[in-house]
């Protein structure tokens, strides 16, 4: 996923190129990046979803397992965040 986050143009999204994140952020993708463990990372304010190698087979039938930019399932309500996950069968 590293390379493919890298070849990216994040300048279309609402995180803005790679140049201008902040270090939180790029501290943060290169710890799940780097992990064998599966982790994801959502992010900012349209909740970016990035996720580790480990993480992809997770993803099975319901998104593309090697999309750079994915949306979550998540709302607000009442100031709080929920998501809905789905593990595979």
């Amino acid at each position: 996923m590293a390379g493919e986050i890298r070849a990216f143009d994040w300048s279309s999204t609402s995180l803005g190129p790679i140049e201008a994140w902040p270090f939180s952020l790029k501290a943060t993708l290169r710890l799940v990046l780097n992990t064998d463990q599966p982790i994801c990372l959502w992010w900012g304010p349209d909740l970016v979803n990035f996720h580790n190698d480990a993480y992809a087979p997770m993803l099975g039938l319901r998104a593309p397992a090697r999309s750079v930019v994915r949306r979550p399932n998540c709302g607000l309500t009442s100031g709080r965040m929920f998501c809905l996950s789905f593990a595979p069968l």
